[in-house]
């Protein structure tokens, strides 16, 4: 699906044709993996997968937007003709990103960042405790 969409979707869109085609295949990738996972396991919880789907779409998109505003604001501040430049609004753009999204999943309570929130936590007491121990 991927490769045929490629090839479809960017002679009439480009390069955007091949994100799109990418985005197709990702999500016709889901919904065949959880159909098959239904017919093995058995019970999903779909309520809250098709929630948790949703909330990602929406924070994704916020952090999109967000991402586009900062990506024209560092290049009001850095010369966008020099390597440096384009390096900063990138690394900038990407900070203003990664922040934004782990904002909004704690502020739309996104059962995920509960799992990496623990995760951290364990992995903090874990590298303390082994460097308290030598």
């Amino acid at each position: 699906i991927n490769i045929i969409g490629a090839l479809t979707l960017s002679r009439y869109m480009g390069v955007m044709g091949l994100g799109l085609a990418f985005s197709i295949a990702s999500f016709v990738n889901m919904m065949l993996l959880l159909l098959f996972l239904r017919r093995r396991i058995g019970y999903l919880d779909d309520k809250r997968i098709i929630i948790s789907l949703l909330k990602i779409v929406v924070i994704s998109a916020m952090m999109g937007a967000l991402v586009t505003a900062a990506k024209y604001i560092f290049a009001l501040g850095v010369n966008m003709q020099t390597f440096v430049g384009i390096f900063i609004q990138g690394v900038g753009a990407g900070l203003v990103g990664i922040f934004s999204y782990f904002i909004l999943a704690v502020i739309f309570r996104c059962d995920e960042i509960k799992i990496i929130s623990d995760w951290l936590v364990k992995a903090k007491k874990q590298f303390f405790n082994n460097k308290n121990s030598h």
